[in-house]
C-alpha cells in the first residue's frame, strides 16, 4: 500500500507447466486446471493480475484458457527446455515480465526467492491416505531440498509440526 493509500496492482505470475500433454491424466494437471480456473474467476483488475505461463505444444490443454480481466496469459520459450524450466527458469521468466510474486502449484520446480517471492504449494495427499510411505517421501524430499544450491530457500513441512523446517 502506498504512503497515500492506494492499492499498487499485484502481478502474479503463475507456472502452469503442468498443463503440457506429458500430464495428461495426472493429478496435478487437473489440480492446476481447477486452480487456474478458480483464479480467473476472482482476477480483479484493479487489484491483482494473474498471469499464468502456459505451455504451446498444442496437445496441451492450455489453448482452453482465454485472456479476461485481471487475468493475461503468457508464453515463455524457456519452456521448451523442461529441465532448465524446473531447475529455475519459471522464476526467471516471470521475472522477466515484471512479476511481483511466483506461484507454483506442481513441487517439481524450484524457485530462485532471490529473484521472487514464490508460494510452493503441495497438492498430493498420499503420504496422509498412506501413512506407511510417509517415511520414505520424507526423507527422499528432505535428501533432495538439503542439495540445493544457495539461493533457494525451501520449506519442508512435516506432519504433526506447526512450523515450517526452513533448510
Amino acid at each position: 500500500m502506498n504512503a497515500g493509500g492506494t492499492h499498487e496492482l499485484l502481478k502474479v505470475a503463475f507456472d502452469a507447466s503442468a498443463l503440457k500433454s506429458r500430464y495428461n491424466h495426472h493429478g496435478i494437471q487437473v489440480y492446476t486446471r481447477n486452480l487456474l480456473v478458480a483464479l480467473a474467476r476472482v482476477a480483479q483488475p484493479q487489484c491483482n493480475e494473474i498471469r499464468p505461463f502456459l505451455p504451446s505444444d498444442a496437445e496441451s490443454i492450455s489453448s482452453k484458457f482465454a485472456e479476461g480481466p485481471g487475468f493475461h496469459l503468457r508464453r515463455s520459450s524457456l519452456m521448451r527446455f523442461n529441465r532448465l524450466w524446473r531447475y529455475g527458469g519459471a522464476t526467471v521468466a516471470a521475472f522477466l515480465d515484471g512479476a511481483d510474486m511466483m506461484l507454483n502449484p506442481n513441487c517439481a520446480s524450484f524457485p530462485i526467492t532471490t529473484l521472487l517471492p514464490t508460494v510452493t504449494v503441495i497438492h498430493d495427499l498420499t503420504p496422509m491416505v498412506m501413512p506407511c510411505l510417509l517415511r520414505e517421501i520424507l526423507s527422499r524430499d528432505y535428501y533432495r531440498l538439503r542439495k540445493l544450491p544457495p539461493g533457494y530457500r525451501s520449506y519442508l513441512w512435516r506432519p504433526g509440526i506447526e512450523s515450517s523446517c526452513c533448510l
